[in-house]
């Protein structure tokens, strides 16, 4: 969904020259770095946001940092955030929940020197007394999987920024936050908890529209299901019910819900005290492509006056209230049905998919910059919460769709890509060499194309432009390891045949041992 460059780093055109020098074995290269220019972090730990103010130790508003800061789970969802706090004057420690990084990101480099790096045993007042002794003020989920460990820390450790533990499993169980919703009185969709194909199929039946099946505890998109008609829903269910989800959860179970109509909007917010701030909020767009009705292939960042933000962070504030956030950052997908705003999901932890480092580049300070504050200087957030933010940039992130199956030689146009005005960067996620896969949901992406200009319809055009020259001819595959189901494949997108630009496009032999999504990430 949403995000967050890519949950990777990846190998970029503007770092091609540094990362021929790094490891790359994982595909995803947690670098540090920041993405420069205006509202980044500077070597004094300071920087400014889009009103010119300065945002960093000693600002006046309750002082510096200080103390430790603990990441639970720091993978794609806290890229920025160490940096950041080491900033600000914390001692940054990482917990892992799991004895082993996730299978998908056990080799990814994180080169960040943490104070500390623990992993959680199963031992909690014994983790809680070392957390304790090491002057701990903060607790933050790194990741989806970080969020309720963070929660019941906060609360053992009698932090003033706990969100406590009573709604803590409806922060992370698709079920049950939706249940949490209704049961505050906010607007939602109609659901099942699915316990057998023959109540799943009477459901459908009774609902009589389009529903969406998805694992209770999943991620990144992985195993979400649009069905028609209740014969697709119980196999899409068979489906789940085999599914072994990346985040390495229990399964827990699987969920109905009924189709939303309507464009899907991010808003990404950090709380102190109840107070909700919207640090930035994007507009997705989707495509129906390798049996996917609604694969989200681009994010927009809206200006701070769009049309309708107003209502939708009305809507989004009542979702926070109700899953008891009262303090750090959420990430809220929200789509404008005909009804009104409703809820696709809600992450209690930044967004990935690279947004918050997006955030800052675009507008000046984002989901990193606020939460540090909320969390450290709690005195400079209230002062400034509410403000709408200004965007300095228009700004659009593009996930490339492959149609096709097989070892990839080289890619065509992407000098067509690079020549459009407003473009900034392009990662590429599978490399010549490299097995491409038909994208099927946010994990799937080879490559992605984040553009960046003053105004804002040649970003549109260009992103147009993007989504025209992506398609079956952009990927040319090795005559020896094509697919027998390539053709068939290629025949389900609708992105078209795209332009040639400039010739190939070749480079070194390189494969990335996982793909990872930009958007909703862990």
């Amino acid at each position: 969904m949403p995000g967050t460059g890519a949950d990777r780093a990846g190998s970029t055109d503007r770092e091609e020259r540094e990362e021929n020098e790094q490891d790359e074995q994982a595909g995803w290269e947690y670098t540090g770095e920041y993405p420069g220019g205006e509202g980044s972090i500077s070597d004094d730990g300071y920087g400014d946001d889009a009103d010119g103010d300065r945002y960093g130790d000693g600002d006046g508003y309750g002082g510096g940092g200080g103390g430790t800061v603990v990441l639970v789970d720091p993978y794609t969802a806290a890229r920025g955030f160490p940096e950041a706090l080491a900033a600000a004057g914390a001692r940054v420690v990482r917990l892992r929940s799991t004895p082993r990084p996730l299978a998908v990101f056990r080799h990814a480099v994180d080169p960040f020197p943490y104070a500390d790096d623990l992993v959680h045993d199963g031992d909690l007042p014994a983790l809680v007394a070392r957390l304790r002794r090491a002057g701990t003020v903060a607790v933050i989920p790194g990741s989806e999987i970080g969020v309720e460990l963070a929660d019941a820390l906060a609360e053992a450790l009698a932090l003033p920024t706990a969100n406590g533990t009573a709604r803590s499993a409806a922060r992370r169980d698709k079920y049950l936050q939706i249940e949490r919703l209704r049961a505050a009185g906010v607007p939602t969709t109609r659901q099942l908890l699915v316990r057998t194909e023959a109540e799943l199929i009477r459901w459908h039946k009774e609902t009589g529209r389009t529903v969406v099946l998805k694992p209770l505890r999943g991620a990144a998109g992985e195993g979400v299901h649009f069905c028609d008609t209740p014969e697709q829903s119980a196999a899409a269910l068979r489906t789940l019910r085999e599914l072994r989800l990346t985040t390495e959860d229990p399964h827990g179970g699987v969920v109905a819900q009924e189709y939303l109509t309507g464009t899907e909007y991010v808003l990404n917010t950090v709380s102190r005290d109840g107070v909700h701030h919207l640090t930035d909020a994007w507009r997705t767009e989707r495509v129906s492509a390798n049996g996917n009705r609604d694969l989200c292939v681009s994010h927009v960042l809206l200006s701070g006056g769009y049309p309708g933000l107003a209502e939708l962070f009305r809507y989004g504030r009542r979702v926070l209230d109700a899953l008891g956030v009262r303090h750090g950052p959420a990430h809220l997908e929200i789509k404008t049905t005909p009804d009104g705003p409703r809820l696709v999901e809600a992450g209690i932890r930044s967004s990935g998919g690279g947004l918050p480092l997006f955030a800052r580049e675009a507008i000046g300070a984002g989901q990193i910059e606020w939460t540090v504050d909320a969390l450290l200087r709690p005195g400079r957030f209230h002062a400034r919460a509410g403000r709408p933010y200004a965007r300095r940039t228009a700004f659009a992130w593009a996930g490339l769709v492959s149609p096709v199956a097989g070892r990839l030689d080289h890619y065509r146009g992407l000098d067509a890509i690079r020549a459009l005005d407003s473009f900034r960067d392009l990662t590429l996620w599978v490399r010549p060499g490299g097995i491409l896969t038909p994208t099927v949901d946010d994990t799937g992406y080879p490559g992605a194309v984040t553009l960046a200009h003053p105004v804002e319809d040649i970003l549109l055009r260009d992103l147009l432009t993007v989504r025209h020259l992506d398609g079956p001819h952009l990927y040319a595959l090795s005559a020896s390891a094509v697919s027998p189901a390539m053709s068939a494949t290629s025949a389900m997108t609708p992105s078209g045949s795209g332009t040639r630009g400039g010739g190939a496009d070749r480079g070194s032999a390189r494969r990335t041992s996982c793909h990872r999504r930009q958007g909703d990430d862990f």
